[in-house]
């Protein structure tokens, strides 16, 4: 196999034993033939992407059917590339990393600010809105500092196991992580654009005590949050 030498490999001989594969394994990517008998690619493509828990695995379409109205079948289906036969192995091997790249770009923009708002070509709609709703879900619950983990999934409507493996795969981050990186993200806004003191801050955002905002804060700013504030208006 082309691919074999350049990444680790699942293999399955039609779109309808994918499912089956997805129970046990999740995959960075599915490079799926359009051609196949018992479920074809457009058909499974259809179904992954209006599947919560997999929508958020990208999708590449390999076929022969290089005519445009089908490629742009797949393309509104949100597939992430669409590939005519034959095609050079290299190429291949090309837009699969860009793909993989792309999307490691996107998590590595969430992390620098996980406020950041959704590219609308980015994900797929049901991504897009996904990311919208979580955003929401822990500004909503801000100052609660009892907010948990599993509320959270409830409110997402997955279970947690679920909710972790899209948001890793999209923002790189865990759901425990993502609520707090929200947390300290409008913190630092609150530090920077109000007079707020840093306890009505620390209580605004959820933290429960100054000793455990200090902690995180710290943690990732490398200065307590009076230092940061210190710091940005001498600066």
């Amino acid at each position: 196999l082309i691919l074999e030498t350049e990444f680790n490999l699942l293999l399955v001989n039609d779109g309808a034993e994918v499912k089956q594969l997805l129970a046990d394994h999740l995959p960075d990517l599915i490079l799926s033939d359009v051609m196949m008998p018992k479920m074809d690619g457009f058909d499974l493509l259809a179904e992954l992407k209006n599947t919560e828990e997999f929508s958020h695995i990208p999708v590449i379409l390999l076929t022969a059917r290089a005519d445009r109205k089908s490629k742009l079948t797949g393309l509104n289906e949100d597939a992430d590339d669409y590939i005519a036969k034959p095609f050079d192995a290299d190429e291949l091997i090309s837009r699969i990393k860009n793909v993989l790249r792309r999307r490691n770009n996107l998590r590595t923009l969430f992390r620098k600010n996980p406020l950041l708002l959704v590219p609308s070509d980015a994900f797929s709609w049901r991504d897009t809105e996904f990311l919208e709703k979580a955003r929401t879900i822990v500004q909503k619950n801000l100052d609660n500092g009892e907010f948990t983990v599993n509320q959270f999934c409830t409110e997402l409507g997955l279970n947690r196991n679920s909710v972790h493996n899209k948001l890793i795969a999209l923002t790189g981050e865990s759901a425990s992580t993502y609520i707090r990186e929200i947390r300290l993200a409008i913190a630092v806004e609150l530090l920077l654009t109000t007079n707020d003191t840093i306890e009505v801050i620390q209580m605004n955002t959820g933290f429960n005590s100054r000793q455990a905002f200090n902690k995180v804060f710290k943690s990732k700013f490398n200065m307590s949050p009076s230092e940061f504030r210190n710091h940005h208006q001498n600066n």
